[in-house]
């Protein structure tokens, strides 16, 4: 689904709303939503250990 700010007449949020789109997917994308209860930890966190 694609909001499209200026055909509801509010141009001046297709910024706001491009800009959380990709932290959106961004967050869906990052590993830390692993399962910690299975002992193994992500390739991330093992390279700072």
């Amino acid at each position: 689904m694609t909001i499209d700010p200026e055909r509801r007449g509010l141009p001046e949020l297709k910024p706001i709303l491009e800009t959380l789109a990709r932290a959106t997917r961004a967050l869906r994308a990052a590993d830390f939503n692993d399962d910690a209860s299975d002992g193994r930890r992500s390739a991330a966190v093992r390279s700072r250990s």
